[in-house]
């Protein structure tokens, strides 16, 4: 199912309108922390922990973030939007990880007022909390226009994939698949989704790689056990 969604997502980013430019500036930052600053690998601090005391100890600027980018443990991600016309949008952000797991957030964008976040700052993890995670990983920043009298379109809920048993909404996330197999098909594809709604749809996408520590330790010229 995260691959079904990506091919869609990426076929929509690949066609965008050159009528309808995408009415929202969004902007993808990441922060690095020092390798040397990480736990050896096989460490027993909690990758909170690890995460916490590196992030806290490292000085160095938020850069934006560059095509194909090799991330690492405790690095960090900050996805903000702004909108360049009047108007009112929704973005979502869908973000596949390397183990396929799909996760989302939404914020709506008014107007053109300072840049808002879109969802909380992301922690890159080879080593999670929940197990190894390192390899290729995907971005979708989806964009569509707000309908009047109809709720934001939120995919939070409609497209996770390891999420908690019941926590996605099964009948609206067929929908949803079939809405953006239209706009791959048919940009300024016009669909609703019982009392959400969308108005044409814009994707922006971005693609990074989560390095395993070993690897991260060799490019800084550390010992790959510490």
């Amino acid at each position: 199912r995260a691959e079904d969604l990506a091919r869609l997502l990426a076929s929509v980013a690949r066609k965008p309108s050159l009528l309808s430019p995408n009415p929202v500036e969004v902007t993808v930052e990441t922060d690095g922390v020092d390798a040397a600053l990480l736990e050896p690998e096989g460490s027993a601090v909690p990758p909170y922990e690890e995460c916490g005391a590196a992030i806290g100890a490292d000085a160095s600027a938020p850069v934006r973030l560059p095509p194909g980018a090799e991330l690492k443990q405790c690095d960090q991600l900050a996805i903000a939007a702004r909108g360049t016309v009047s108007g009112a949008r929704d973005v979502n952000r869908i973000h596949i990880d390397a183990r396929f797991c799909v996760h989302a957030a939404h914020e709506r964008i008014e107007g053109t007022a300072a840049p808002r976040a879109v969802g909380d700052g992301m922690i890159m993890c080879s080593d999670c909390p929940d197990g190894y995670s390192a390899g290729a990983e995907r971005m979708f920043l989806v964009v569509t226009e707000a309908e009047d009298n109809k709720e934001p379109l939120n995919l939070e809920g409609l497209v996770e994939t390891c999420a908690a048993p019941g926590a996605t909404r099964g009948g609206a996330a067929a929908q949803l698949m079939s809405f953006l197999t239209a706009a791959a098909q048919r940009p300024g594809t016009r669909g609703s989704f019982g009392a959400m709604g969308a108005t044409q749809v814009w994707v922006e996408r971005f693609d990074w790689s989560v390095l395993p520590k070993s690897e991260a330790f060799a490019r800084a010229g550390l010992e790959t056990t510490r």
